[in-house]
Protein backbone atom coordinates (compact mmCIF):
# COMPACT_ATOMS: atom_id res chain seq x y z
CA UNK A 1 0.00 0.00 0.00
CA UNK A 2 1.17 3.54 -0.83
CA UNK A 3 0.89 6.23 1.84
CA UNK A 4 2.29 9.49 3.09
CA UNK A 5 2.63 9.55 6.88
CA UNK A 6 4.45 11.33 9.66
CA UNK A 7 7.99 10.16 10.24
CA UNK A 8 8.23 7.90 13.31
CA UNK A 9 11.07 6.77 15.54
CA UNK A 10 10.78 3.37 13.85
CA UNK A 11 11.90 5.01 10.56
CA UNK A 12 15.13 6.56 11.87
CA UNK A 13 17.44 3.56 11.39
CA UNK A 14 16.26 2.72 7.87
CA UNK A 15 16.53 6.36 6.78
CA UNK A 16 20.01 6.77 8.26
CA UNK A 17 21.25 3.55 6.64
CA UNK A 18 19.95 4.65 3.20
CA UNK A 19 22.44 6.97 1.49
CA UNK A 20 19.72 8.49 -0.70
CA UNK A 21 17.55 9.41 2.30
CA UNK A 22 20.17 10.07 5.01
CA UNK A 23 20.12 13.84 4.41
CA UNK A 24 16.58 13.89 5.85
CA UNK A 25 18.13 13.24 9.27
CA UNK A 26 21.52 14.91 9.02
CA UNK A 27 20.27 18.46 8.43
CA UNK A 28 21.25 21.19 10.87
CA UNK A 29 19.29 20.60 14.09
CA UNK A 30 17.05 23.64 14.55
CA UNK A 31 13.82 23.99 16.54
CA UNK A 32 11.22 21.28 16.85
CA UNK A 33 11.65 18.78 14.00
CA UNK A 34 8.90 17.58 11.66
CA UNK A 35 8.96 14.91 9.00
CA UNK A 36 6.70 13.14 6.54
CA UNK A 37 7.70 9.99 4.68
CA UNK A 38 6.43 8.21 1.60
CA UNK A 39 5.90 4.55 2.45
CA UNK A 40 5.26 1.93 -0.24
CA UNK A 41 4.48 -1.50 1.23
CA UNK A 42 6.67 -0.82 4.26
CA UNK A 43 9.62 0.52 2.24
CA UNK A 44 10.49 4.21 2.46
CA UNK A 45 10.67 5.84 -0.98
CA UNK A 46 11.20 9.44 0.15
CA UNK A 47 10.62 12.06 2.76
CA UNK A 48 10.54 15.71 3.75
CA UNK A 49 11.93 17.16 6.97
CA UNK A 50 12.33 20.54 8.59
CA UNK A 51 11.69 22.46 11.76
CA UNK A 52 8.88 24.35 13.49
CA UNK A 53 9.61 27.65 15.21
CA UNK A 54 6.71 29.72 16.54
CA UNK A 55 3.84 29.93 14.03
CA UNK A 56 6.12 29.02 11.13
CA UNK A 57 7.92 25.98 9.79
CA UNK A 58 10.90 25.68 7.43
CA UNK A 59 11.43 22.80 5.02
CA UNK A 60 15.08 21.75 5.19
CA UNK A 61 15.24 18.59 3.06
CA UNK A 62 13.15 16.80 0.44
CA UNK A 63 14.50 13.48 -0.84
CA UNK A 64 13.12 10.87 -3.25
CA UNK A 65 14.79 7.54 -4.01
CA UNK A 66 15.30 6.77 -7.69
CA UNK A 67 14.03 8.83 -10.59
CA UNK A 68 10.50 7.54 -11.30
CA UNK A 69 7.64 10.02 -10.82
CA UNK A 70 9.88 12.43 -8.90
CA UNK A 71 7.69 15.50 -9.45
CA UNK A 72 4.52 13.65 -8.49
CA UNK A 73 6.14 12.28 -5.32
CA UNK A 74 7.65 15.67 -4.43
CA UNK A 75 4.26 17.30 -4.82
CA UNK A 76 2.66 14.64 -2.61
CA UNK A 77 5.29 15.00 0.11
CA UNK A 78 5.01 18.79 0.14
CA UNK A 79 1.20 18.72 0.30
CA UNK A 80 1.24 15.98 2.97
CA UNK A 81 3.65 17.97 5.11
CA UNK A 82 1.46 21.07 4.66
CA UNK A 83 -1.55 19.11 5.90
CA UNK A 84 0.29 17.62 8.90
CA UNK A 85 1.76 20.99 9.87
CA UNK A 86 -1.57 22.79 9.56
CA UNK A 87 -3.17 20.19 11.83
CA UNK A 88 -0.35 20.85 14.32
CA UNK A 89 -1.17 24.58 14.35
CA UNK A 90 1.53 25.89 12.01
CA UNK A 91 0.30 28.93 10.09
CA UNK A 92 3.08 29.62 7.56
CA UNK A 93 5.41 27.21 5.76
CA UNK A 94 8.69 28.37 4.23
CA UNK A 95 11.30 26.79 1.96
CA UNK A 96 14.67 27.92 0.64
CA UNK A 97 14.57 25.37 -2.17
CA UNK A 98 15.60 26.64 -5.58
CA UNK A 99 15.81 23.31 -7.42
CA UNK A 100 12.11 22.50 -6.88
CA UNK A 101 10.81 26.07 -7.28
CA UNK A 102 8.29 25.16 -10.01
CA UNK A 103 6.72 22.41 -7.90
CA UNK A 104 6.36 24.78 -4.95
CA UNK A 105 4.89 27.61 -7.04
CA UNK A 106 2.45 25.22 -8.75
CA UNK A 107 1.16 24.29 -5.28
CA UNK A 108 0.76 27.96 -4.34
CA UNK A 109 4.02 29.01 -2.68
CA UNK A 110 5.05 32.61 -3.37
CA UNK A 111 8.30 34.48 -3.13
CA UNK A 112 8.65 35.90 0.35
CA UNK A 113 8.91 39.68 0.64
CA UNK A 114 8.99 40.65 4.30
CA UNK A 115 8.30 44.30 3.41
CA UNK A 116 5.15 43.58 1.36
CA UNK A 117 3.65 40.92 3.61
CA UNK A 118 1.89 41.92 6.82
CA UNK A 119 2.60 39.06 9.17
CA UNK A 120 0.46 38.75 12.26
CA UNK A 121 2.45 35.72 13.29
CA UNK A 122 4.85 34.86 16.02
CA UNK A 123 7.92 33.61 14.20
CA UNK A 124 10.86 32.20 16.12
CA UNK A 125 14.39 33.53 15.76
CA UNK A 126 15.48 30.59 13.58
CA UNK A 127 12.71 31.25 11.05
CA UNK A 128 13.43 34.99 11.10
CA UNK A 129 17.12 34.31 10.42
CA UNK A 130 16.30 31.96 7.53
CA UNK A 131 13.72 34.21 5.82
CA UNK A 132 16.15 37.11 5.52
CA UNK A 133 17.51 35.42 2.41
CA UNK A 134 16.21 36.46 -1.02
CA UNK A 135 15.15 33.06 -2.35
CA UNK A 136 12.63 32.06 0.30
CA UNK A 137 9.20 30.85 -0.77
CA UNK A 138 6.21 30.65 1.57
CA UNK A 139 2.60 29.55 1.76
CA UNK A 140 -0.11 30.60 4.21
CA UNK A 141 -1.51 27.24 5.30
CA UNK A 142 -4.81 28.58 6.65
CA UNK A 143 -5.58 30.37 3.37
CA UNK A 144 -4.54 27.34 1.35
CA UNK A 145 -6.84 24.95 3.19
CA UNK A 146 -9.75 27.41 3.34
CA UNK A 147 -9.91 27.70 -0.46
CA UNK A 148 -12.51 25.65 -2.32
CA UNK A 149 -9.73 24.38 -4.58
CA UNK A 150 -6.13 23.62 -3.64
CA UNK A 151 -4.83 25.00 -6.93
CA UNK A 152 -3.18 28.46 -7.09
CA UNK A 153 -5.02 29.25 -10.36
CA UNK A 154 -8.46 29.43 -8.67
Amino acid sequence: MFMFRKLSLHDITSIYEDMELRALLTVKPVGKKFGVVMDIDGCLKGGITGYIDGDGAMIQELRIKGKDDNDLYRDGLIRSSMHALELDGVKMLFTKSTEDKDIYTNIGFKRFDRHALNLNLILGDSIKADIVQDRVLYIDLKKFFNKKSCSPSC
